[in-house]
């Protein structure tokens, strides 16, 4: 995600999840909620820094 003001990025972030789609837990609405949740935690952050939410 990058929030932009004008042409310059103020902000961006990722995340991604690593997950087998066969599994019983793999429920995208789920995974989806809980990758924002961790992107946003703490908004803005520091610059640059990575986490790893398990």
């Amino acid at each position: 995600m990058r929030i932009r003001h004008g042409a310059d990025a103020v902000w961006e972030g990722q995340a991604q999840s690593l997950t087998d789609t066969s599994a019983p837990n793999a429920d995208v609405q789920a995974i989806s909620a809980r990758l924002a949740h961790a992107l946003f935690t703490g908004f803005p952050g520091e610059s640059g820094r990575t986490i790893e939410v398990k």
